[in-house]
């Protein structure tokens, strides 16, 4: 089977990690508006339990991004002219077995079935991480 036999299967829309990324940005915006200006009212020292859950929901919500855009082989690409950033598909990415059925699988070479398999463990793994961001943002709402 041709290398690019995988690459062919995988469905792939370069707009939703745009999408992800923004939506993590705001989210992201939020979060550290909330930590400045409650530092300013009451500083460090008067963070409350709500706090320590917001800021692990921040690392668990930043993890998960970036593993769901490493499992759909993103890559950051700089223009040289005005150094502006683009994200672009990287032609070697990993991809998930969700979207495949068992016969195309079994279709592919080797080296491709290492790729899926790959994405698909940075796939899980992502998952835990947001079911972790969930019950941080839960614990917030219990402390707050």
């Amino acid at each position: 089977m041709a290398p690019e036999q995988l690459d062919n299967l995988l469905e792939r829309d370069p707009l939703y990690i745009k999408e992800l990324w923004g939506w993590g940005a705001a989210g992201a915006v939020v979060m550290l508006l909330r930590f400045t200006v409650r530092l300013r009212i009451v500083g460090y020292k008067g963070f409350q339990g709500d706090y320590f859950f917001m800021i692990m929901a921040f690392i668990m919500g930043t993890i998960c991004l970036v593993l769901v855009s490493l499992s759909c082989g993103v890559t950051i690409l700089t223009s040289s002219p005005r150094n502006e950033y683009e994200l672009t598909f990287n032609p070697d990415s990993n991809g998930t077995s969700i979207d495949l059925t068992e016969n195309q699988i079994n279709v592919l070479s080797d080296p491709e079935i290492d790729r899926l398999v790959y994405g698909s463990k940075l796939q899980e793994a992502a998952w835990y991480c947001y079911t972790a961001y969930l019950w941080c943002l839960k614990g917030a709402l219990l402390f707050f």
